[in-house]
């Protein structure tokens, strides 16, 4: 007999409480198909994929001490797309599953709130969802899974199952540059995505001998150090990089298991040339995208969760120190960059899809990055109304010879890109 509820993971506990207009933790993959969606089928595909993910199939509840999910029979239902890009999933004590399917002609949205999963085990939902719905709309044999994962390998909590218990020192938050400008009303959100050639950006990160991360990270600070204040510039330009740990430490977990390192470019110690950049933040990922480091870093985000005193503390007084952390340590980023990878399909279902993207909620500019096929997406969101940092960024790249597709939800109060 199976718990029919389950305590969040440690990465997950911090999310409600950090939990802002614009940045509500929930991301969104997309795929766009080259023929309309049909919501019937869309639908059935849903509910045999929910079959195959239980752990999506839960309720956010607060309980005395800690926020946990507990199992549920509500089944989703597909809607059109009529909300707001990245709308809040997660109010707690109510019936509402932690994720939604929408679509939008010829779209397939999934929208998942970040105390439910992370970006690698929702993309494995979407991935199912699509197979699916194309083999139900078209009538086509449908692939093997190599899904695997047991319910109870699916529900594990590889934070815990890691944790060495050694006290770490986290490492000083400094003051980093901040793009700063006019905002949105009403939790907008503007996401503006670029679709390139895989090949043509890896033929340019080649160049640099730098990994396709490494060079779009540099593209970004780049173009945040053109439209940045002088005085901003003074302070160095720090990006968040999320890492997917199952990539050092074996897991199979459908729940968060990911951490974050952050590089930085500092103008007054380096001439500020492409090539330094790039230099710079290679021998930074170096550095810290090893198991030794992840593992410390790992560790140093779990002790407070398991600090005997913070067990015992109500829930209220939690939120107000995790809502305290959780601030200061935006104040030591500028902008986040999400490479979520590959993303691989049946190839018979190829000729169906057009391109696959994803983006995420932020109170920051995020550029979220993945590939299908030759075409690389690179989606843009921003809660600020300029466009100049993602024209410099685009720029960069049709100056460097790619060809960028730019497609966006602006709402006609913004600059052209």
């Amino acid at each position: 007999m199976r718990n029919n509820w389950t305590s969040l993971d440690n990465a997950a506990k911090i999310f409600p409480a950090g939990v802002h207009k614009t940045e509500t933790q929930v991301f969104r993959f997309s795929c766009e198909l080259n023929e309309p969606v049909k919501e019937e089928c869309l639908q059935t595909a849903l509910e045999q994929t929910l079959d195959l993910f239980p752990t999506y199939q839960v309720v956010l509840k607060r309980g005395f001490f800690w926020h946990y999910l507990e199992e549920s029979q509500i089944r989703p239902v597909v809607l059109p797309e009529t909300q707001k890009l990245c709308r809040d999933l997660g109010c707690a004590n109510t019936r509402k599953l932690l994720f939604e399917v929408t679509y939008f002609r010829n779209r397939i949205n999934l929208e998942v709130y970040h105390v439910l999963s992370d970006g690698t085990s929702a993309m494995e939902f979407l991935k199912v969802l699509v197979t699916k719905y194309l083999c139900i709309a078209y009538d086509l044999a449908e692939p093997e899974s190599d899904l695997d994962a047991s319910y109870t390998q699916s529900r594990d909590d590889s934070y815990k199952r890691y944790y060495s218990g050694e006290k770490q020192k986290r490492d000083k938050s400094e003051g980093a540059c901040r793009i700063q400008g006019m905002r949105y009303g009403e939790s907008i959100l503007r996401n503006i995505i670029g679709v390139t050639s895989t090949e043509a950006i890896r033929a340019m990160a080649k160049e640099h001998h730098a990994t396709v991360t490494v060079f779009l990270a540099a593209c970004l600070i780049c173009a945040i150090g053109e439209n940045v204040s002088r005085r901003e510039k003074k302070r160095p330009i720090v990006l968040s990089v999320p890492v997917n740990l199952r990539s050092y430490f074996p897991s199979v977990s459908a729940r968060n298991f990911f951490g974050t390192i952050q590089v930085s470019y500092d103008w007054n110690k380096g001439g500020g040339e492409f090539d330094d950049v790039v230099k710079t933040i290679k021998g930074e990922f170096h550095e810290k995208l090893t198991e030794d480091y992840l593992s410390r870093q790992l560790d140093s985000y779990s002790t407070p969760v398991n600090n005997f005193f913070a067990k015992l503390a109500p829930l209220f007084l939690k939120n107000l120190v995790l809502r305290r952390v959780y601030k200061q340590n935006m104040k030591s980023v500028t902008a986040t960059i999400s490479n979520v990878g590959r993303i691989v399909l049946p190839p018979e279902l190829a000729p169906y899809i057009r391109a696959v993207d994803v983006c995420a909620s932020t109170n920051k500019l995020q550029i979220c990055i993945c590939t299908f096929g030759d075409r690389l997406s690179l989606s843009c969101t921003n809660p600020h109304i300029s466009t100049d940092i993602e024209r410099s960024f685009f720029r960069m790249l049709t100056t460097a010879g790619a060809s960028v597709e730019i497609t966006t939800n602006l709402t006609g109060e913004e600059d052209d890109i």
